[in-house]
């Protein structure tokens, strides 16, 4: 969906919404036949990919990250068997899962860091766009709209032109993020890099 007002929230909904008709369509994912590992194998493959889906261009309000961490939640109480019976709050959930979200808006800001420093590496008008605003527009009065770049600036703790170098140099804009080990087929080196595209 082309949105030209920076409010990605619609987009955000109606994806939250087909990842809830998918998770409904997997009854499979109920099943106690089924090891945890392999339901989550599966979730990562059939319900969450419909979700990040374009996810690397959203401009993420707050209420949209509420929405994102409150889906996050709702799969993991689907792949545990609990239902609102249980009466199973929220901190109790975080414990019985030991921080193995398989969801969260925190994925969606990794996603948005990865796709940014792809898109400096790239270099030309894509920095110039992505940090600032074009030569000879003028701004509208009010308050200003919120920013993609601003999602990484309020999350990394860095500047805008932090984030640019950083990316230019494959520096981890990630906070916690561990790099994956590349190994480059043709010569046999290995290589440590943030990004894994």
């Amino acid at each position: 969906m082309y949105v030209c007002n920076l409010n990605d929230s619609p987009e955000i909904r109606a994806r939250v919404a087909m990842t809830k008709a998918t998770l409904n369509n997997c009854a499979y994912l109920k099943s106690n036949r089924i090891s945890m590992d392999v339901k989550l194998h599966l979730t990562r493959a059939l319900v969450a990919s419909r979700l990040t889906y374009g996810c690397s261009t959203w401009t993420i309000k707050a209420a949209d990250m509420n929405r994102l961490d409150a889906l996050g939640r709702e799969i993991w109480r689907r792949l545990l068997g609990l239902t609102w019976k249980d009466h199973v709050s929220n901190e109790e959930l975080n414990t019985k899962i030991a921080g193995r979200w398989l969801f969260s808006s925190e994925t969606v800001l990794q996603h948005n860091a990865k796709w940014f420093g792809h898109a400096v590496r790239c270099g030309g008008l894509t920095c110039a766009v992505l940090c600032g605003l074009p030569c000879g527009y003028k701004r509208k009065l009010g308050r200003l709209h919120l920013r993609w770049i601003d999602n990484l600036t309020k999350w990394s703790g860095r500047s805008a032109a932090q984030l640019l170098e950083d990316g230019r140099h494959r520096i981890n804009i990630i906070k916690g993020y561990k790099p994956k080990n590349v190994y480059n087929l043709r010569g046999g080196q290995r290589a440590n890099l943030a990004y894994d595209y």
